[in-house]
């Protein structure tokens, strides 16, 4: 009989540190949550706005679950998740309107770095193949430098013939 009653009260004694264990999780989740809007702050003044993004979304799902759903302290911190959403939507776009008219920070630094590769004095001339050279060149190429070639040997006879009448 005394075995018995040690084996209900260890049960007891378990199903009691489950839930102990259970809460704890919840109140280190809680405790999480609290933190992240001041963290998407943080990550939306970075402009990292792609982490900012994950990190509210599993906050919000987070706070969705069944056992926080109904904590009353967390109405705060779903209000604020909520300020947050629209704050970091508006700041999203507008970076993305400065920089779709090259006035954003990463678009000052693109257009000055296209200036300089603009800049005329920094061309090359590209080579020319011969003609008859072993360089595959298109049809186009082809029949201009052919056209080309045949109106200088024009001009040229017409040169001579000139030269012939003075």
């Amino acid at each position: 009989m005394l075995l018995g009653a040690r084996h209900k009260q260890l049960q007891q004694q378990w199903s009691r540190s489950v839930t102990l264990r259970h809460v704890i999780s919840l109140l280190d989740q809680i405790d999480k949550v609290a933190q992240v809007p001041a963290r998407i702050e943080k990550l939306a003044a970075e402009k990292r706005y792609y982490a900012a993004g994950q990190l509210h979304l599993q906050s919000i799902s987070m706070l969705d679950r069944e056992g926080i759903q109904s904590v009353g302290a967390l109405r705060d911190v779903r209000a604020e998740l909520n300020k947050l959403r629209g704050a970091l939507f508006f700041k999203v776009v507008e970076d993305l309107h400065l920089h779709l008219y090259n006035k954003g920070d990463y678009s000052l630094n693109l257009a000055i770095s296209q200036d300089k590769a603009d800049d005329i004095s920094n061309l090359t001339p590209a080579p020319v193949p011969a003609v008859g050279s072993l360089h595959p060149v298109s049809r186009r190429t082809r029949t201009l430098t052919r056209t080309v070639s045949y109106v200088s040997s024009v001009d040229r006879t017409a040169d001579v013939r000139h030269m012939g009448d003075g």
